[in-house]
């Protein structure tokens, strides 16, 4: 597959820009009329008279971004750090989706389940400070496909972006506004990009791990399991300071990257994390 001359909306692969632009631009769209939507799609007419009160919150960290407004959730973020960022946070009224969603990537099973689970356990550590009940929350995977024999968790839900195309394709758009045509027309193009890798090469089967610090811990257990890739794109010779090496949303690994340059060997980045970590003490 190749684009000689292309748009970055054409090429983009990073999860953040479904999650974080396209899909919160349809739920916004016509007075968040996309949220409606997906509600109504997820879980029949029962929201019909839920209000007009919403929110749409991409990649909000609970415990980090919570602690600086209150000084008991400040504690368990110095005592744990980062538990777990979702993807994207969807209310209305009083009913709220948290979303973990994939696109160009499927982790195995249990790591999907796992994330699920750390988000749960984010939002359970800040529940206690918000303005929402636990009892109105649903916890989601949205995946590019729905692997048969994956089994959620009570309560939860898996639902696909052949889901989100779908039902935002057939959205009555009276005022044929262009930006929601747009949107939509970027989100199939990506997704006929996604089936056509799924075609011509092998998907790389990698864990997800949720910062840096766990991934030290995890080096026993790693080395053993032969998982010594760590995901890291732009390469290791780019980073010149340790906060660029640590601080990121989460860690993948995997014990065959496929021959892909988008991963480093675990002793390479941790030889770069102790350089980095003694020339600037």
């Amino acid at each position: 597959m190749s684009i000689e001359k292309f748009k970055f909306q054409d090429i983009a692969r990073s999860e953040r820009y479904f999650t974080a632009t396209l899909l919160p631009h349809l739920l916004m769209a016509n007075g968040f009329e996309g949220v409606r939507i997906l509600f109504k799609y997820l879980f029949g007419d029962i929201f019909v008279q839920n209000g007009d009160d919403y929110e749409v919150v991409s990649e909000v960290d609970p415990v980090r971004d919570g602690g600086i407004y209150n000084s008991m959730i400040r504690k368990e973020f110095n005592l744990n750090g980062r538990v777990a960022v979702p993807d994207l946070f969807v209310r209305w009224g009083d009913r709220i989706l948290v979303i973990e969603a994939k696109f160009f990537t499927q982790p195995n099973n249990t790591d999907l389940i796992d994330q699920l689970s750390q988000q749960k356990k984010a939002i359970e550590l800040v529940m206690n400070y918000t303005s929402y009940l636990p009892s109105n929350i649903v916890y989601c995977l949205l995946l590019f496909l729905k692997p048969n024999d994956l089994i959620p968790e009570n309560g939860d839900l898996v639902f696909t972006w052949y889901e989100i195309q779908n039902i935002f394709s057939i959205w009555d758009n009276p005022n044929n506004s262009y930006d929601i045509i747009h949107t939509i027309g970027v989100l199939k193009r990506s997704i006929k990009r996604a089936e056509e890798e799924i075609k011509f090469s092998d998907r790389i089967t990698f864990s997800r791990i949720n910062s840096f610090d766990e991934l030290l811990k995890q080096i026993p257990n790693l080395t053993s399991t032969g998982k010594i890739w760590v995901g890291f794109g732009e390469g290791l010779d780019t980073v010149s300071d340790l906060n660029g090496l640590i601080h990121r949303s989460h860690f993948k690994v995997t014990d065959d990257p496929k021959g892909s340059k988008n991963w480093v060997r675990l002793d390479e980045l941790y030889s770069k994390y102790l350089s980095l970590k003694y020339s600037q003490s």
